[in-house]
């Protein structure tokens, strides 16, 4: 059969001049799909947590125009700019995001406003040629010094085109409005963020510290990537990405932990933990407390309320044997009235917090691996909804579920011949 000769194509298709390539399959993605498709990450996001941003976004912009009035009282000068809106998105909505950080709404409104002017001062009768020209200087400066930031663009464009309200102001306008509305916002979202439990400003790059203060890295970075090749990831990417080393490390850590998940099987902390536990209350006597760890040869022993079974800490073998051997040198010695503050012989006053390794029971087992391998805890408290202690998770135990899950074939892997 002869092939049917190809058409002569004289004028380039869209797709190569616009570098648009579809998906390899039968069903080929259009392009009006791919062009209004909505923006993914934000349309997965919870309820709740769109409610925060838009509450946070009203709240940064009302406390920043209520704030410039009270300080500098009815004027011809605007109380708010209208990139503080865009950056209120992005401070409110984005805010583990590079482009988000202070020193990039502080630098770049800075240097926009400088560059605004100043490019006006040479061009004032022609803001057509003036504001690309503050534009293309804006994103210049802010990028060599690591400063930028969206909305300082439309700064820049705003003091070229920004009538004689702005232009009379000179470089007055950098101080009030743009720096004021500025720190207004920056110091809302600094309070609003933390406050709604989103760290901010977000740390600068991962930190992964050995809590044994020695040179090796923690124990999950050993078979895995470690902060400098993300960071050598990072520097060879070409484009610009809207997220921080942080929140890159742990969105890529989520996803080896569901990759675990989805091969070996969902296993949760109720699966794995211990159920017959060895437990104490306050007024246990420190000699029933080290009698019972050196029976079961436990390091420590949690501590429940004997009437609702909650639990107010953990006590361990360390202190409680030298505080038994104290109080009983003291008794030996007859010091007891020379001596004010007598030892305490119930565990109570050493039982010591416990939140950060308190876990609920339907917590999948690969999201302890950090807990026991990198923050140098030995155990996990496993609680119900009531807050009752169910059950314990040793280092031990996590070893031997990880082990059975790699004896176990994945379902995804063609078995062997």
């Amino acid at each position: 059969m002869v092939p049917r000769p190809q058409p002569v194509r004289a004028v380039p298709t869209f797709g190569k001049l616009s570098g648009f390539r579809p998906s390899a399959g039968p069903a080929r993605v259009k392009l009006l799909t791919r062009l209004f498709a909505p923006v993914a990450s934000l349309a997965a996001r919870r309820h709740a947590e769109m409610l925060r941003i838009m509450l946070g976004a009203m709240l940064g912009l009302l406390i920043t125009g209520f704030t410039t009035h009270w300080m500098f009282g009815p004027s011809h000068t605007p109380l708010l700019l209208a990139p503080i809106g865009a950056s209120a998105v992005l401070l409110f909505g984005l805010p583990a995001s590079p482009l988000a950080q202070p020193w990039s709404i502080l630098g770049g409104n800075l240097f926009a406003g400088l560059i605004g002017v100043f490019v006006h001062s040479l061009w004032p009768a022609d803001p057509l040629l003036a504001a690309p020209v503050a534009l293309m200087a804006t994103l210049c400066v802010t990028t060599l010094l690591r400063c930028v930031h969206p909305p300082s663009g439309a700064v820049a464009v705003s003091v070229i085109l920004g009538g004689p309200e702005i232009h009379q102001l000179g470089y007055w306008f950098i101080v009030n409005p743009l720096m004021i509305n500025s720190a207004l916002l920056l110091i809302t979202a600094v309070v609003y963020n933390n406050l709604t439990g989103h760290r901010y400003p977000a740390a600068a790059r991962p930190q992964h510290v050995n809590v044994h203060d020695t040179r090796d890295p923690v124990p999950t970075d050993r078979a895995g990537y470690l902060p400098e090749d993300l960071e050598a990831a990072l520097n060879e990417h070409e484009g610009m990405l809207a997220v921080g080393p942080e929140e890159l490390d742990q969105l890529l850590r989520r996803v080896e932990q569901h990759a675990h998940e989805r091969r070996f099987g969902r296993l949760t902390m109720q699966d794995i933990m211990s159920a017959d536990l060895v437990l104490v209350n306050r007024d246990t006597t420190l000699t029933e407390a080290v009698q019972l760890m050196e029976r079961h040869r436990l390091q420590s022993l949690p501590v429940i309320e004997a009437d609702s079974g909650r639990m107010v800490g953990v006590v361990d073998y360390t202190s409680a044997s030298h505080r038994l051997h104290h109080s009983t040198m003291i008794k030996l010695g007859r010091l007891s009235l020379r001596h004010p503050l007598r030892a305490a012989n119930t565990v109570g006053p050493l039982a010591r917090g416990h939140d950060e390794q308190t876990v609920p029971r339907t917590l999948p087992v690969e999201a302890l691996v950090p807990m026991l391998a990198d923050e140098g805890h030995h155990a996990a408290y496993v609680i119900d909804d009531k807050a009752r202690l169910c059950g314990i998770v040793t280092q031990s135990d996590l070893i031997g579920a990880l082990y059975r899950g790699r004896l176990v074939a994945p379902a995804d892997e063609p078995q062997a011949a």
